[in-house]
């Protein structure tokens, strides 16, 4: 035996040993789905959903601003090294000009653009073709009239700084200019014109935003029509004769400047050869420029021009486009001023005016503010109009509508490709912006990448926005409907726009850490052109006046690079003015002429990434086709699985913020921003919220009724018929962000459901534990918390219309309707009304409830209005006993029992009782089929009722009392507050005075009389509550005291013979209580039903308390004769089924042998056989329901005898 135990250990052992590779290589696979379950949840969070929440400017309080103002002047920059003053003036003077176009350029932007397109909109939701209200138009244009006058100064101002640029240059391109003859011969100011072109766009872009704004003039020419009626009232207005000249002199002033939009024709029809007087006290003649007659600024102009031109041309449609477009159109602006300044007897270039008007074929039309365009053909036209044969497109309108189909039939191939550009730079900024430059070994490249990525997310921001852009505005200006192919690829340039902007907005501490040395780099590398130049100029025996400008400004630009990592705008002038001097023609090669100026615009770029990039990613053009709105919505709901694009087609359309803050013409534009605000909101809720509600809603009810009624088709749910609508995503999405406030879809569809919930539960309490089902279901499937209606979920409050008042006042009707549980104490509705599918039920809480709002005394009411009912009961009972035929029976009964009890063994037989059961049935059957003594059973039950209701009522004032006491301090050492707060008791009190106990003295506070009427209602309360609690009312006591001696005296000796005729009750009862029962299970349910009916038992006690006959009642055994007649009976059924079983065994027997005799006679015998076999099933069946009867009357008359047993209890006392 040892010998086995230790094969079986060695056996173990080996398994153990085999079976270890297993468990490692179990274990390892384990943790690497552990671990690849991890990857895919990070990557889950990282694609499913925004990576975190989408940013915006109310949600964030401080921000990164990489374009620094400069404090240092454009003179003290300008550090030539040695005393070149004419050199550096001149760049002073251009860097000046300059810096002040840069600053006009900002604030026509931010300031002048939006005002003026924004002017005459209505409010969001108010339709722009509805009738104005009279007087409106007036009104806003007085509104805006400070503003115009700021605009008219602004239009001087470029104006001025046209002519005082155009001269400058007219002044240092003059042949007989010794810095000309020397140097700028040979150097090419393209910066200056790409200042004056920029210049020149602003004025394009304010008539533009004049004239095709279709509420300025009308409003104007209002408002100039309203100005008569001042004129001949004028003191009506407030003003006299004098100041409204002043004032009509200032609006023909604005009506000839501003508002006619013709800024930039004043200003290329200004007299740029005439200059301001030089004299300080402004007496000298003016003095005059040489510009028409000037070739050499004229040929430089073109030139420069055309340059710049054959660059922008060079640059649109590649990959290197950025602000090319808008550039072009302050270069063809431009070629307008050059030929306004062109001598008459000077011949244009016809070829390139060919070329320039060639241009449509790229630029159709090109967008300057939000929905403003600019169309080549129309401005050439107008502006430098030039008869030239064969222009090519011959006709413009119908090339852009050409242009316009080609765009849209390969904009959505168009888009996927841009898209996938978009997801590959998002994945390298993700690498790439990841860590701190610092810590790696080599931080260049790193730079160098992240520098790279910067331009290549510009690029792509101005590519998206350009075709997005140039399409919505194209069908706007053309008035072409938009084809349904081109929507949801227009939904996703909205998106991609935002996807560019967050994702380096999130990277904006990264990005404001690198930028500085990305250009420390920058600068090294054109610090290392110049070095060469440096050193070759220095190196050269003869000096002249261009090599002491050219080294110069190789000093200006090294000091600059030398000063400071950041580029100012005026920093960024006076290098290219530099760059531009150094490297010219005559000091470096063509070749290294393009690698120098693309490092400066490299660094120009970077210089101004962050609103350059703010600028192209905006999506405020989206303000002027809200409609897009709903549309683009609809497009989400149907991918569910693209739910997050919400968040950034909610904040592209937010981007319309700073237009709505910017109106003039009303006073509060507020109300501009509220009214936008409330239009995206409804457009989330119609869209998106309604949708969901609806959705989760149904897809609720169809899975709950489907498992609780069973009627839904299962293939409803079949995901291969019908699949199966995602609506998880839209309620895992964060809050959106709406102008400042938050959206959250979560809480409103959970709002939703609350209410519909608990509205739809407080019609039909019936139905409380659907939507609780329900209510799990949204916890489980879309992580839905549903609050908790708090609904009673069919029970009965006191709140609800079954109050105590009410069940005393219709106390008959109560007792009638309602059945009494005697261990439970509460009541429950025998039938409910028609068409309710609950039953009504009446506990010790809601009495409790109804006590705390009626208070104690309500308790001594009910007794009162209990004793008045019973009154009424006895007075029928009484009349029914005194019936001559149950009189009689009742006596005939006691005679014949008090004979016949020896021989019966003083036990009441049952064939008695069922007898006179059967008598009273002969007297007559009501038209509900019950009986007199049905009847009388039924008033026994209902005075039990009263009783029970008595006794619930007590119970509940003593739980009404054991939760008020808990506020009381010991009841045994309770203090008098009237006493303590009032002047108290010096000499005390002893027994001898008459009081229960003796009392110390006390010492009262002294309060006021208010203070102590309320300690004596305190102590009043306390007292009350104490006595309840600790006594009470033994109610029964006295109502059985009350009837005692009413009954118990007088001619009431037909009531001494009830105990005889509580055998005959009990059948009665054990019988409708059976029939009540068996009916609960039935459908249709055609008399009353219930599972209890105590009331009975406590009427049938409280009744034989009264009478004294409770002895009597013991006295005839009537319980013991009832157990052992059913004990008889189903020894009786036990015998019948023995032999039932022997004849079944029997008979078997019998024909197993017939079988085996094989007779001759087999066949016919069979159908006795058969009918035989029938008649047994028959009676088999008979038995077995004759023995469920029995067991349930068992069942009755023991919960009977049990009932009556504790209900005796209550009147022992």
């Amino acid at each position: 035996r040892s010998v086995s135990r230790k094969m079986s250990w060695y056996v173990d052992e080996e398994d153990d040993s085999q079976r270890r590779p297993v468990d490692d290589t179990v274990q390892k696979t384990l943790l690497l789905v552990q671990e690849h379950e991890t990857t895919l949840r990070l990557i889950e969070r990282a694609v499913g959903d925004t990576i975190e929440a989408l940013p915006d400017e109310y949600s964030a309080p401080v921000a990164v601003n990489l374009c620094p103002q400069e404090r240092v002047l454009s003179l003290e920059l300008i550090d030539s090294g040695k005393e070149e003053k004419f050199f550096k003036k001149v760049l002073a003077v251009f860097a000046y000009l300059c810096d002040e176009i840069h600053e006009l350029n900002e604030i026509a932007d931010s300031t002048f653009y939006p005002k003026i397109i924004m002017f005459g909109k209505p409010t969001s939701g108010i339709d722009d073709e509805s009738l104005p209200t009279p007087g409106r138009a007036e009104e806003q244009m007085g509104n805006m009239l400070p503003f115009l006058q700021e605009l008219s100064n602004f239009v001087e101002r470029c104006h001025n700084c046209a002519v005082n640029m155009v001269q400058q240059l007219a002044k240092l391109y003059n042949g007989r200019e010794k810095l000309f003859q020397s140097t700028f011969q040979y150097v090419h100011l393209l910066p200056v014109y790409e200042s004056l072109s920029q210049l020149l766009g602003i004025l394009v872009t304010l008539d533009a935003s004049v004239t095709q704004n279709s509420h300025m003039a009308p409003a104007w020419s209002d408002y100039k029509r309203m100005m008569q009626f001042v004129r001949d009232k004028p003191d009506s207005y407030g003003a006299d004769e004098a100041t409204v000249q002043r004032f009509e002199r200032v609006l023909v002033q604005l009506d000839a400047s501003v508002l006619h939009g013709a800024t930039f024709k004043a200003c290329i029809e200004l007299d740029f050869e005439e200059l301001v007087p030089t004299d300080e006290d402004g007496g000298g003649e003016a003095e005059t420029v040489n510009v028409r007659n000037n070739p050499h600024m004229l040929n430089e102009l073109f030139h420069c021009l055309r340059s710049k031109i054959d660059r922008a041309d060079s640059a649109i449609g590649t990959h290197a486009e950025t602000t090319e477009r808008r550039a072009m159109v302050g270069y063809v602006a431009l070629y307008a001023l050059y030929r306004r300044l062109t001598p008459a007897y000077s011949e244009p270039d016809a070829k390139f005016y060919r070329r320039l008007w060639s241009l449509q074929s790229k630029l159709p039309v090109v967008v300057l503010c939000g929905k403003l365009v600019w169309m080549l053909p129309e401005f050439l036209e107008e502006f430098a109009r030039l008869d030239v044969k064969k222009l090519e497109p011959a006709e413009p309108a119908l090339a852009r509508r050409g242009y316009l189909e080609r765009l849209d039939h390969v904009f959505p191939a168009t888009v996927r490709r841009i898209n996938l550009e978009v997801t590959a730079w998002s994945v390298e900024v993700e690498h790439s912006f990841s860590a701190s430059a610092r810590h790696s070994g080599d931080p260049v490249p790193l730079l160098e990448m992240r520098g790279s990525l910067l331009l290549r997310g510009l690029v792509l921001a101005n590519k998206v926005g350009t075709l997005v852009k140039t399409l919505v505005n194209m069908h706007l200006a053309l008035g072409v409907p938009m084809q349904r192919k081109v929507l949801r690829p227009l939904c996703m340039c909205v998106e991609l726009l935002k996807t560019l902007e967050f994702s380096l907005v999130r990277k904006g501490s990264v990005v404001a850490e690198s930028m500085p040395h990305i250009h420390r780099i920058l600068s090294a590398r054109i610090l290392k052109l110049t070095r060469p130049i440096r050193a070759k100029l220095q190196a050269s025996r003869k000096f002249d006046d261009h090599k002491m400008d050219v080294l110069a400004a190789v000093n200006v630009i090294e000091s600059l690079l030398h000063g400071s990592e950041t580029f100012s705008f005026s920093r960024q002038s006076v290098l290219s003015l530099s760059l531009c001097v150094c490297l010219n023609p005559n000091i470096v090669k063509e070749s290294e002429l393009e690698g120098a100026f693309a490092l400066f615009k490299r660094i120009k770029i970077l210089a101004n990434w962050q609103p350059s990039f703010r600028a192209a990613c905006s999506c405020s053009f989206l303000y002027w086709n809200k409609e897009l709105l709903p549309t683009f919505i609809a497009d989400v709901l149907n991918c569910p699985t693209e739910a997050n694009r919400l968040q950034y087609i909610a904040a592209a359309f937010c981007d319309a913020s700073h237009l709505l803050r910017s109106v003039q013409h009303e006073a509060d534009n507020s109300v501009h921003l509220a009214a936008f605000k409330k239009f995206m909101v409804g457009c989330l809720e119609e869209g998106v919220v309604k949708p969901l509600c609806v959705g989760v809603e149904e897809d609720l009810r169809l899975r709950i009724h489907s498992k609780t009624q069973g009627v839904i088709d299962e293939s409803t749910f079949n995901p291969k018929k019908r699949p199966p609508k995602a609506l998880r995503p839209f309620l895992d999405l964060k809050p959106i962000r709406v102008l400042g406030s938050t959206l959250d879809i979560r809480q409103k569809v959970t709002h939703y459901l609350e209410s519909v919930f608990y509205n739809l539960t407080t019609v039909a309490l019936y139905d409380w534990m659907t939507y609780a089902d329900m209510r799990n279901l949204a916890a489980e499937k879309y992580g839905i918390e549903i609050a908790d209606n708090h609904l009673p979920m069919g029970s009965l409050e006191y709140d609800q219309g079954l109050d105590v008042l009410m069940i005393m006042r219709n106390i008959h009707v109560f007792v009638a309707r309602f059945s009494y549980n005697l261990n439970q104490q509460n009541f429950v509705e025998r039938r409910p009304d028609r068409g309710s599918k609950n039953l009504n039920t009446i506990n010790i809480q809601s009495i409790a409830a109804s006590l705390r709002q009626h208070g104690l005394g309500i308790l001594n009411t009910t007794v009162n209005f209990t004793y008045q009912f019973l009154a009424q009961k006895f007075h029928v009972f009484s009349q029914f006993l005194f019936d001559e035929y149950i009189k009689g029976h009742l006596g005939k009964e006691r005679r014949w029992f008090r004979k016949h009890k020896a021989e019966l063994n003083n036990q009441y037989p049952y064939d008695r009782a069922l007898k006179f059961v059967k008598d009273i049935r002969k007297l007559g059957v009501l038209d509900n089929g019950r009986t007199f003594l049905d009847q009388f059973r039924i008033l026994i039950t209902e005075i039990g009722n009263a009783l029970g209701y008595v006794r619930m009522v007590r119970s509940a004032g003593m739980l009404f009392c054991s939760e008020a006491v808990r506020f009381l301090p010991d009841l045994d050492t309770m203090i008098n507050f009237e006493e303590f707060s009032g002047t108290g008791n010096p000499r005390g009190a002893s027994e001898d005075d008459g009081g229960d106990e003796a009392t110390m003295p006390t010492e009262g506070a002294g309060l006021s009389e208010g203070t102590v009427r309320a300690a004596a209602n305190l102590d009043d309360v306390a007292g009350t509550l104490a006595s309840n609690f600790s006594e009470g009312s033994d109610y029964f006591k006295v109502l059985v005291t009350v009837f005692q001696q009413v009954l118990l005296s007088g001619d009431h000796s037909h009531l001494d013979n009830f105990y005889m005729i509580v055998p005959a009750l009990c059948l009665s009862w054990v019988d409708a209580s059976y029939q009540a029962r068996s009916h609960m299970y039935k459908a249709n349910r055609q008399r009353d039903t219930y599972y209890t009916d105590d009331g009975f038992a406590v009427g049938l006690a409280y009744i034989m308390a009264i009478l004294n006959q409770g002895s009597k009642f013991d006295s005839i055994h009537w319980f013991q004769c009832m157990r052992e007649k059913l004990v008889a009976d189903s020894k009786a059924i036990s015998e019948k089924k023995a032999q039932q079983a022997a004849a079944k065994a029997a008979k078997a027997a019998a024909a197993k042998k017939s079988a085996s005799s094989r007779s001759m006679f087999s066949r016919s015998s069979a159908a006795p056989v058969e009918k035989a076999t029938e008649e047994e099933e028959e009676a088999v069946h008979t038995l077995q329901q004759g023995e469920n009867k029995l067991l349930a009357t068992r069942r009755e008359n023991d919960l009977l005898f049990f009932s009556l047993s504790g209900a005796r209890i209550f009147f022992k006392r």
